[in-house]
């Protein structure tokens, strides 16, 4: 069962040595938080967002499943608040912008903590989804069922735990269940920018890998950050993992569903 964030916040407090000396490096002025959802191309989004290096570094720094403890640990933060404020002084771009990548579940510890501005400063949001959630459940459940969630140019695992059947089974059940639950992370976030009257800058998978140089230029003018740089999405981190076999779980699926 995959820890909680207080779960790991707890083991590191026990964990820990003398607190350390506050960093005298400033906080960040400006963040940007892309709220995303599953096989929405967050990955490589964030790649070319930190290749700008005036977007922050962008990574999933509030997943206890993954990136948090270690992060935690590298900065001696055995709390919430102050993680997030050795992210803020530590993780950000030399024009002072902090990002970071989250699911709506590992963002709700932080809003417990009060209004984000309070813990993130000037925030501005990013909302990645994507258009064809067939697609989309299908990437996700070979993903959970390989452990490979993303690979790198040259096609080896990256940021993957692996472990798991590199070649699943067509399996309707889990992958109409893993488009449920994307349905519902959809709609928790749609309330949650409705009940706070967030208008996000809203980018889809689609759109972004027909044009990745447009979209991050529309992200940096969205956060208010000045860039005449350019992107190129062969240029990111990771690469496609969909193939045929997807193109013909999707095809077999729309088919079951007009029958």
């Amino acid at each position: 069962m995959s820890p909680t964030l207080d779960e790991v916040f707890r083991e590191l407090r026990a964990k820990a040595g003398p607190a350390p000396a506050r960093s005298d490096r400033p906080l960040s002025s400006q963040t940007l938080l892309i709220a995303m959802l599953p096989r929405t191309g967050s990955t490589a989004l964030c790649s070319l967002l930190e290749a700008t290096e005036v977007l922050g570094i962008p990574r999933e720094y509030l997943n206890p499943r993954g990136p948090l403890r270690p992060w935690a640990r590298r900065l001696s933060a055995s709390t919430l608040p102050d993680y997030v404020e050795a992210l803020r002084r530590e993780r950000t771009t030399p024009n002072g912008v902090f990002s970071f990548k989250t699911l709506y579940p590992d963002l709700e510890p932080l809003l417990a903590l009060g209004p984000l501005e309070d813990s993130l400063g000037p925030v501005a949001f990013i909302y990645v989804t994507r258009d064809d959630t067939i697609a989309q459940a299908i990437s996700a459940y070979i993903a959970d069922a390989s452990g490979v969630w993303h690979r790198d140019r040259n096609g080896n695992p990256f940021r993957s735990r692996g472990g798991g059947d590199p070649n699943p089974a067509y399996d309707e059940e889990r992958i109409r269940a893993e488009r449920d639950e994307i349905i519902r992370m959809q709609a928790a976030w749609e309330q949650f920018f409705t009940q706070h009257s967030i208008e996000p800058l809203r980018i889809t998978y689609e759109r972004f890998v027909a044009d990745a140089n447009g979209t991050v230029t529309e992200i940096a003018r969205h956060v208010g950050v000045e860039w005449d740089g350019e992107v190129r999405l062969d240029a990111a981190e990771t690469s496609r993992l969909a193939d045929a076999r997807n193109e013909r779980w999707a095809a077999r699926l729309r088919t079951r569903e007009h029958s």
